[in-house]
């Protein structure tokens, strides 16, 4: 198969006037962006006596124009495309005897057959959207603002019918509220885009009978605060106002350092390691220790002070409008228990049916130029393990055993070197 994609370009008409700007029609004819494309494919199978060739090509123009009418972006579309499938079925002569009780010889003389067909699509639209601001100073606590965007979105699209297939026009709507945070953090401030976003859409079809016309709508709502997360969808039918699904997901993620592990033993290595890496640089800054020695540079160990460890849990609850109902708890957490030893654990739990599905520890160790990783894995009933020793620079030297594929920290995914 061969493919040839061509970059996007754009049109450029007339010149700036003394004031920098251009009339509109020029405005818009240089905003206008094409991007043609050209594809092709050409397959072959071949049996006993049979031999078929199929070849399809395609070529499309996609135009686009994105203009600014006021406080009003506007952009008009228009797609072309022309695919040709040419098919050649070529038989050769042969003798073929019946399978009946009574064996009957048939004779199959030489053919060719040629099939083609040439489909010549288009179609055309446009999408207008803006943004609405509105800003609030309530100076509660540390809360100093709020601002709520709005954003309505509308858009049209049109394609004729080609053959047995009818025309199709679609109208889209869509309306989107978002609420950013601004806070007082210590002297400084702080910004929280997208704390609370509220999303419907829907589309209606001028074509469609009586009570078919607008489809379902969408609604999605995220609230994201505090290191938590969640996000409710639901679907409704528009004309009875019936709630037909529902999907609640909620996450929340945490993580820290712990000075486990940690040793003045550890720091001295650390300095070993900072001392080989400077050998051989014209000038090297010597680091005392933590914890004592003499006045110097304060050695801090990699990482920060203490060794970082994470946790992360989501729920989701589905609810489909037959009132089947499922719902799943996620874990998932890394402990760095000192600096060359990392451990990981991951489940997934069953709420409804009461049933843990799966689990998955693994643990890393840092072997200087080696790395090892081991990790062990619960499906159903079933324990699994996978054990690897590799050279750092060098990952294709490695040994292994057990099962290739299973993961670190989470269920099924595999190591991350």
């Amino acid at each position: 198969s061969i493919s040839l994609s061509i970059p996007s370009r754009s049109l450029q008409f007339g010149k700036k006037t003394i004031k920098g700007d251009k009339p509109f029609l020029e405005r818009f004819l240089g905003g206008i962006r094409y991007s043609p494309g050209v594809s092709g494919t050409r397959t072959t199978q071949e049996k006993k006596y049979e031999y078929k060739e199929t070849i399809n090509t395609r070529l499309s123009l996609n135009f686009s124009s994105p203009q600014k009418i006021g406080f009003i972006n506007v952009s008009p579309s228009l797609s072309m495309s022309d695919n040709y499938t040419r098919t050649e079925t070529t038989i050769d002569a042969h003798t073929e005897i019946s399978t009946d009780a009574v064996p009957e010889t048939t004779l199959v003389n030489d053919s060719r057959h040629v099939i083609s067909e040439n489909i010549f699509r288009w179609n055309t639209g446009a999408s207008a959207s803006s943004n609405f601001f509105g800003t609030f100073y309530p100076e509660l606590g540390s809360l100093l603002g709020v601002r709520h965007t709005v954003t309505p979105r509308v858009n049209y699209s049109y394609q004729p019918g080609v053959g047995s297939q009818p025309s199709n026009q679609r109208f889209g709507v869509e309306l989107k509220n978002a609420i950013d945070l601004k806070l007082r953090d210590g002297d400084k401030e702080k910004k929280l885009p997208g704390v609370f976003i509220w999303s419907l859409s829907s589309s209606y079809n001028p074509q469609a009978p009586k009570r078919k016309g607008w489809s379902n709508i969408a609604s999605s709502v995220n609230l994201k605060l505090l290191g938590t997360s969640v996000s409710m969808r639901q679907t409704i039918q528009p004309y009875d106002r019936e709630i037909l699904s529902t999907s609640i997901s909620s996450s929340v993620s945490l993580h820290g350092k712990h000075g486990f592990g940690s040793s003045s033993r550890d720091d001295e290595q650390e300095l070993n390691v900072v001392a080989s890496d400077t050998t051989g640089r014209t000038s090297v800054t010597v680091e005392t220790l933590s914890g004592g020695g003499e006045q110097g540079e304060e050695f801090i160990p990699r990482g920060g002070a203490g060794n970082t460890w994470n946790l992360n849990m989501a729920i989701s609850f589905h609810k489909s409008q037959f009132g089947d109902i499922s719902s799943t708890l996620n874990a998932n957490g890394n402990f760095q228990l000192t600096r060359n030893w990392k451990i990981s654990y991951s489940t997934t739990y069953n709420v409804e049916q009461r049933l843990l599905l799966g689990q998955n520890f693994s643990i890393n160790r840092d072997l200087h130029c080696w790395q090892m990783a081991f990790s062990r894995q619960r499906l159903g009933n079933e324990w699994e393990y996978y054990f690897r020793i590799s050279i750092k620079a060098h990952s294709e030297i490695y040994t292994e055993s057990g099962r290739r594929g299973l993961g670190s920290g989470s269920v099924g995914l595999p190591f991350s070197y």
